[in-house]
């Protein structure tokens, strides 16, 4: 049986072919136009941030006569508040961003530029617009973000409430003018936000058959806290909040990463895909190229549509396409079952990594049973990516708890450079954040998680930015290996090579000769420090405030899995009694501020000493060097969470603990 979603995509591409040509809608905030489609309503009575603010529906019109998109959302905006109708667009025609992305990333306007509250979407997005009152009655305020290769963002201008109409400032790649936006906030039914869009101006050269649109609205604030009220999906229960991951359907009231506290509600959060062409004719020939055409250009990484129709009797049966260059195969790309729309809707496949940028690319498609029955694209262009991930290379493999090094290379992104570093799977929703470098030159050491699952299609996505100009790229595919859970333990023994503590902190030297993963110390079932294994032996810092006088402390080891250790100091869990003393001499005094950061913080010292900063797991991240009595520690690349300074001087040694938030 064919999916509901694509009988309505079929019945809307009938329904445009069959009706005569309509009038063009009038932007002027009136949604009564006949020339609307409505492809989504909100499902539920949700009012999560009162009865002022709210969306109902979602509209369109596809004007491929005269090349502009015509886009409504039924809705009212509470003047008394900063709080915004968020609208999400993704074409079939356009690689903007992918599902399971961070939208914020690059920066932008209102919700969109809340950097340290990423929030993602279930679908591919091309742009998002960001509407609201700015505490008037009198405007509305619109900011654009253009998804894609390089993030672009813009205020498009105000517009007054009472539906007149103007057109936008240049900002997000629109040329200025060449908008017209509208919104008639009056509050009833049938009346909110219209917009008309050049399709030139989305980057859409001419909406054929197979061209679709997908669209989420929702109420959220300029902060970035979503409200349940959306059209594109049936959030359930109270507000998601920040930070809600639409992609895996999954609330994060900590902030993301912490434990997640049930689903939003029922996906998909989109609209069905719309039409935005009406259907065409019948293919003349067995196979026939509608996409790519001599002026598509697609990079190296990223992913093609391609399509071609099919006649009723010349392409029944299992195909083989293949990417070429020059008329020479340079990869398969897919085999299987033929495909017919609307099938094409959902296909993409991917343009290996690595391919060389050149203007003599095409697709071939061929029949299996019968070979004679083919078809080959136009010639276009892949060029290549932004950025360049050189390592890790396809086909590598790695075991939990390695060490690698991610190499790349940018252009059109200027210095300093600061990379984020995902681990991420093919088709997979979400990303794990390894590593984050401020001032890189290409090169970032990342650890391979314990907890990956076993798997030949990881990628690494590196995400570097300068400030203004960010973008993406992504390593080929390699393995990730689970540690062998059944091995048996050490032959050597391992045991604490030495033990002292003051008010401050405890310190344990752990001989860790031929081990590899992770050193914990407890009190009680309680994790009071931890350090990754370095070496033949590892130090463990634990923090004065966290002890207790006569704490007993165990030490254990993990890799993957606890393991069991022959050992004749210590074995894992074996209890070891430290008694906090008093400093050893008048030590250093330290001072970090602010704290919390978010930013620079300032480090000052009453003598000289040595500083540096350290994670929870013992692992440096920052060395200031020697300081005499001031330096300052840029924190805006670092992670949030805790983190350690520690001042080394003749007389002693300080710690500070600092958060690090967003």
């Amino acid at each position: 049986m064919r999916p509901l979603s694509s009988l309505l995509g079929t019945a809307l591409a009938v329904l445009l072919a069959a009706s005569p040509a309509l009038a063009q809608p009038v932007v002027d905030g009136d949604l009564s136009d006949a020339d609307y489609v409505t492809i989504g309503t909100k499902p539920n009575s949700n009012a999560g941030f009162g009865g002022a603010i709210d969306t109902q529906s979602i509209r369109y019109y596809s004007d491929t006569d005269n090349g502009v998109l015509y886009l409504a959302v039924e809705g009212k905006l509470n003047t008394g508040a900063t709080d915004g109708i968020g609208l999400l667009l993704g074409f079939s025609e356009l690689d903007g961003t992918d599902a399971g992305s961070d939208l914020t990333a690059g920066g932008g306007g209102h919700f969109l530029g809340q950097t340290g509250r990423p929030f993602q979407a279930d679908f591919d997005v091309d742009f998002g617009f960001a509407i609201n009152p700015g505490v008037s009655a009198l405007n509305v305020f619109v900011d654009a973000k253009r998804y894609g290769m390089t993030t672009q963002t813009g205020y498009l201008g105000s517009f007054a409430q009472n539906g007149t109409s103007g057109t936008n400032l240049a900002g997000a790649g629109f040329t200025a003018g060449a908008v017209t936006i509208a919104f008639n906030n009056a509050g009833t039914a049938g009346l909110g936000l219209e917009m008309a869009i050049p399709f030139s101006e989305l980057g859409i050269t001419a909406p054929d058959e197979t061209s679709t649109l997908e669209a989420f609205a929702f109420v959220v604030s300029s902060t970035a806290y979503f409200s349940n009220v959306a059209v594109g999906g049936d959030i359930t229960g109270g507000n998601p909040g920040f930070q809600p991951d639409f992609s895996t359907n999954a609330r994060f009231p900590g902030g993301f990463g912490s434990p997640d506290n049930g689903p939003i509600g029922t996906a998909p959060f989109h609209t069905t895909a719309a039409p935005l062409g009406p259907a065409g004719p019948p293919a003349p020939t067995a196979f026939t190229f509608v996409r790519p055409t001599a002026t598509s250009s697609y990079r190296a990484g990223g992913f093609l549509k391609p399509i071609w129709t099919t006649t009723p009797t010349g392409g029944a049966g299992d195909v083989t396409v293949t990417l070429r260059k020059g008329g020479t195969d340079v990869a398969t790309i897919y085999t299987g079952p033929n495909l017919a729309q609307p099938d094409f809707t959902n296909a993409r496949y991917a343009i290996p990594v690595g391919t060389p940028a050149a203007a003599d690319y095409t697709i071939y498609v061929e029949l299996d049973a019968d070979p004679l029955v083919n078809a080959e694209s136009q010639l276009f262009t892949i060029t290549s990516p932004p950025v360049v991930v050189t390592a890790p290379t396809a086909g590598e493999i790695f075991a939990t708890g390695d060490e690698t090094t991610v190499t790349f290379t940018t252009s059109g992104i200027g210095s300093p450079i600061t990379a984020r570093v995902y681990l991420r799977r093919t088709g997979a929703a979400g990303s794990t954040l390894l590593a984050t470098e401020r001032n890189t030159d290409g090169s970032v050491d990342i650890p391979i998680p314990f907890d990956a699952v076993e798997a030949a299609d990881y990628f690494i996505l590196v995400r570097a930015t300068d400030g203004t100009t960010t973008a993406t790229g992504k390593s080929g595919l390699f393995e990730i290996q689970g540690v062998d859970q059944t091995r048996t333990a050490p032959a050597t023994s391992h045991y604490v090579v030495a033990a002292e503590a003051s008010t401050r902190e405890a310190y344990l030297l752990v001989d860790t000769d031929g081990l590899a993963g992770e050193i914990g110390v407890f009190a009680g079932d309680v994790l009071v420090g931890a350090a990754r294994i370095g070496g033949a032996t590892t130090e463990v810092v634990v923090f004065g405030a966290d002890l207790e006088d006569g704490d007993a402390l165990s030490v254990r080891h993990f890799d993957g899995v606890e393991t069991t250790l022959a050992a004749t100091a210590f074995a894992d869990g074996e209890e070891i009694a430290i008694t906090k003393g008093a400093a050893a001499g008048a030590a250093v005094t330290l001072r970090v501020a602010p704290n919390p950061t978010a930013g620079t913080a300032v480090v000052r010292v009453s003598a000289p000493a040595e500083v540096s900063v350290y994670d929870v797991l013992g692992r440096r991240v920052a060395d200031l060097g020697a300081v005499e009595t001031e330096a300052r520690w840029d924190a805006s690349g670092a992670s949030p969470g805790v983190y350690v300074v520690r001042a080394t001087s003749a007389s002693g040694v300080e710690s500070v603990r600092v958060t690090v938030s967003r």
